[in-house]
């Protein structure tokens, strides 16, 4: 019997592996084609006679005089979820006349919120290398400086220029408390006191919920993971807080075989476990139960594929955090969230058991450790 869990558990590893990496492929190669066709189509759209300068640049020029009246940018730069990629249309003292965004990756709520706010609109009669001075739109800065750093991008590889930006290293209080955090994770883990061991974990729930939540609004998601896995990844120098909270989750699974994050750490969690001690909340299991875990795992194997393939890691991304967080998200998450807050005072966690794609992830990592730990030991 063992044997055939075995044989089981490693045909799920291998198999997984191989869909995910054709999904990369093919995904790659399909979105290569359409961003062809985005910049082929969102040139045309100008309704201007333009002339190929390099692979970032053109020229627009008046067709009855012939003489130049602008210059066409595209570029890309890291959002949240992926790259955002964007057209630039600018005179010939670079004051910029239109941004339009032709494609992104980025939650649709956050992305809809920069819509509705005009923030393109903000940088039309701006010069290029002032663009830094626009503030971003609460609640969406990272998809906002992703804009910003895209049309700063277009501009650069347009002409040829070194930015001469030297980032340096941020190590501030959002990196500090992740790393509190997961202190206080392995400590709950060791200490084998009850009192104290319940008391470190409160305190980690509260201080998830206050920083990564509210403050911060900061978790693991399946597009950033999907984000990773397209090759996509932050500045460390910027984005030291992101390294910190995936690859200490990934070696607390590896070298524990526990899942810390969820357990102490995830900001979502927390909160339903917060509620959870306000009503009467149970782990409930029913007939069923084992099966609607398998459902779970199907959903998170299909949100991460379906991802990659469409090369797009805000499609599949429907954690609802934003929506209890700062109050971001669609009506069906607004709905959802709400479902899930009245359903954690009766039930234990009901979004980590029964809907987070998060799971599935991470049992999978957990597959992958006992298996390697079996075949060393063999």
């Amino acid at each position: 019997m063992t044997n055939k869990v075995q044989v089981k558990n490693l045909i799920i590893i291998i198999g997984i592996a191989l869909i995910s990496v054709l999904a990369v492929y093919i995904g790659r190669k399909r979105n290569n084609l359409i961003q062809k066709d985005l910049i082929s189509n969102s040139i045309k759209e100008l309704n201007v006679e333009s002339k190929l300068m390099n692979s970032h640049k053109w020229v627009f020029i008046n067709p009855l005089t012939y003489s130049k009246e602008g210059y066409i940018y595209i570029g890309d730069a890291k959002g949240y979820n992926g790259l955002i990629k964007v057209l630039v249309l600018s005179d010939t003292n670079r004051i910029i006349n239109s941004v339009k965004v032709i494609d992104q990756a980025e939650t649709h709520s956050y992305f809809q919120r920069i819509i509705k706010k005009e923030f393109l609109k903000l940088f039309i009669g701006i010069d290029i290398n002032s663009i830094n001075n626009i503030d971003g739109i609460s609640g969406a800065t990272v998809s906002c400086n992703g804009i910003k750093n895209a049309i700063i991008s277009a501009y650069h590889l347009g002409e040829n220029l070194d930015p001469n930006d030297k980032e340096k290293l941020r190590f501030g209080t959002l990196e500090a408390i992740i790393l509190l955090l997961f202190v206080l994770a392995f400590a709950k883990a060791k200490i084998r006191r009850n009192k104290y061991s319940k008391r470190i974990w409160w305190t980690s729930l509260l201080l998830s919920v206050v920083f990564l939540g509210f403050i911060y609004n900061q978790s693991i998601t399946t597009a950033r993971i999907n984000s990773l896995l397209l090759g996509t990844w932050p500045s460390i120098y910027t984005g030291l807080f992101v390294y910190i909270l995936l690859f200490g989750t990934l070696l607390s699974i590896l070298f524990t075989g526990k899942n810390h994050y969820c357990h102490s750490i995830c900001p979502f969690g927390a909160s339903q476990e917060i509620i959870g001690k306000l009503g009467s909340a149970k782990p409930i299991k029913f007939k069923f139960s084992k099966h609607l875990k398998k459902v779970q795992w199907l959903i998170s194997f299909l949100v991460i594929t379906v991802g990659l393939y469409m090369h797009d890691p805000g499609l599949t991304e429907y954690e609802i955090y934003g929506g209890l967080f700062n109050l971001t998200a669609s009506k069906i998450g607004f709905v959802l969230v709400i479902i899930i807050i009245i359903s954690s005072l009766f039930i234990k966690r009901p979004w980590c058991r029964f809907l987070c794609p998060l799971d599935g992830i991470f049992k999978y990592l957990r597959v992958v450790r006992k298996e390697v730990i079996r075949i060393i030991k063999k």
